[in-house]
Order: structure tokens, then C-alpha cells, then sequence
């Protein structure tokens, strides 16, 4: 064996190490690895925060239309209200907490209290688990005086 044969299989692989790290084929797809999951968890984040806004505006209206037909007479009983309440709201099937005082009673503010927690408002679960360590609830309380 020459001394010619020792030098080349000294380092046999100096070339290619240098040759992979100046090499960028790939680059695009490993970053688009990294990021995807960050961009995932923003979009469900703002499809969540969407629909509790969407929740919060109908709970507003509801309460809002159930506290007028209280004070024109409509209800006759605060279970009643409560009940109309519940079955107009644009996601029936989540557990609102509804609370309706002064129906048939004349001279009493008519008052609706609707909440839900921020736990059962999302549709990816992002606000869920905020909501689910803070106890943060989406509330609506309208106030109507008597009209009878």
C-alpha cells in the first residue's frame, strides 16, 4: 500500500459533509413542517374566538327579545320565558344558564340573565381550555321595564 492510498482513506467523507451543509434542497419543506402547527393553532384560535362572538351577539338578542315579550305580557311566567329563551338560541344543544324574573308581575323590571361558559363556546377547543382554567363565562343581562 502507497502513501497515496493512506491520505485518500484517511477522510473519506470531508467532501460530502461540506457538500450537505451548502446544500438547501429541502429547506422549504422543513420549514414548512416547523410553521405548519403555529399557523393551525392561530387559525383555530380565531375560527374559536369567531364563534364566541357569534354566541355572545345571540345572547344578547335573545335576551333582549325575551325581555321585551315579558314587559308587553307575552309571558305569563318566568319559567316560560326561560323556556322561549332556551329554544331560540342559535346553539340549543349547549348549556346555557337562563334566569328570568318579574314575568306577570306589573311594575317590576323585567330582567333576562343568560351565561355560558367560555368552555363549551369553541369548536376547536382553544378558548375550551382557557376557559376551563379561568371559569370565564359569556354572559348577556338585559333589564326591561313594565309595559303592563
Amino acid at each position: 500500500m502507497g502513501h497515496a492510498d493512506v491520505i485518500s482513506t484517511a477522510r473519506p467523507y470531508r467532501g460530502a459533509r461540506r457538500g450537505l451543509f451548502r446544500d438547501a434542497n429541502g429547506a422549504v419543506t422543513v420549514e414548512f413542517i416547523i410553521w405548519i402547527p403555529v399557523l393551525l393553532v392561530i387559525l383555530a384560535f380565531t375560527a374559536d374566538a369567531c364563534l364566541m362572538y357569534l354566541i355572545q351577539a345571540d345572547m344578547w338578542n335573545v335576551a333582549r327579545d325575551t325581555a321585551r315579550r315579558m314587559s308587553t305580557g307575552q309571558f305569563t311566567t318566568n319559567a316560560a320565558a326561560q323556556t322561549y329563551a332556551g329554544g331560540q338560541m342559535l346553539y340549543p344543544s349547549k348549556t346555557y344558564t337562563i334566569t328570568a324574573t318579574g314575568a306577570g308581575q306589573t311594575g317590576v323590571d323585567k330582567v333576562i340573565d343568560m351565561t355560558l361558559p367560555i368552555s363549551q363556546a369553541g369548536v376547536f377547543g382553544v378558548l375550551a381550555t382557557f376557559g376551563s382554567f379561568t371559569g370565564a363565562t359569556l354572559e348577556a343581562k338585559v333589564t326591561m321595564r313594565s309595559e303592563k
